[in-house]
């Protein structure tokens, strides 16, 4: 269903990386569309990028580094993810819950026969009794044993012992990965007309945490009718929604919002006086 957004990303990173611009069928842009695929934690990341550009819009800021493994791989983003698949599966086997990714249960006695049954798939979530053999044999062999140990770890203790992904531990392996990292930022606004939305806008989460929409027509590319926790760099222009209800954390594109669009304006509000 992503696969045309997902090729034109591609085109535009190969572009920002080699300033050549090239068709779908060009050889290199098919390598790195087959390269999504040959690495489990890119493929997540790509897969969240993709039903991030269905919730908030077109993707801004480095998208060569969002969309091709050879500028990816210096991001250190696969280290997060690494982190928090081992976070999640830990969690699991610790605390008697239930998730299927976009919301967590918890499970009450005698519940569990019940989240695999009214015809849902139990493979669709993650508890303490889920055989995640078959998703361990897709993952990199330093990953699949930290996640084989964790189970372990949980299963055994009588206490919940999660650790939190510090990041004082993983910055200076980061760091030096992301040595080699170039920044690639186009604005949404420049990408807007080449994409279109695969899956609906509307979301039924209970808690819906929305980040960088970097909105640029006052209007909000999402609806929840729910609570929506908005976390900074939701607009690019004076963005307005009554029907949205919930919190609003202001990030440094809302501060840009508000100053003067130019030097004349700066001084009828300041008064001639900085």
């Amino acid at each position: 269903m992503h696969k045309g957004n997902l090729e034109k990303y591609i085109k535009l990173s190969m572009f920002q990386v080699t300033n050549k611009r090239m068709g779908k069928n060009n050889s290199e842009v098919k390598q790195a569309y087959n390269a999504i695929f040959q690495n489990t934690l890119f493929e997540i990341q790509i897969l969240g990028r993709l039903l991030q550009h269905d919730e908030t819009g077109p993707i801004s800021a480095n998208i060569a580094g969002k969309f091709l493994f050879s500028e990816n791989v210096n991001t250190g983003i696969s280290e997060y993810v690494f982190e928090y698949l081992k976070f999640v599966v830990q969690l699991a086997n610790s605390l008697p819950i239930t998730t299927d990714g976009k919301r967590v249960e918890l499970l009450e006695k005698n519940q569990l026969k019940k989240v695999f049954s009214n015809n849902r798939n139990k493979d669709e979530f993650l508890t303490y009794r889920s055989d995640i053999k078959p998703a361990l044999s897709f993952m990199p062999q330093e990953l699949k044993i930290s996640l084989e140990n964790s189970i372990i770890i949980a299963k055994q203790s009588q206490s919940v012992k999660l650790k939190p992904i510090l990041r004082s531990k993983s910055e200076k392996k980061i760091s030096n990965l992301r040595k080699n990292y170039i920044p690639h930022s186009v604005h949404p606004k420049d990408t807007e007309e080449h994409f279109e939305n695969v899956l609906s806008t509307e979301n039924t989460n209970l808690l819906n945490v929305i980040s960088d929409v970097h909105s640029n027509d006052g209007k909000l590319p999402f609806f929840n009718k729910n609570f929506n926790i908005m976390v900074g760099d939701i607009s690019d222009s004076k963005v307005t929604n009554g029907d949205i209800k919930g919190l609003y954390v202001i990030g440094n594109h809302e501060l840009v919002d508000v100053l003067p669009s130019s030097r004349q304006e700066l001084q009828e509000k300041s008064g001639n006086h900085f």
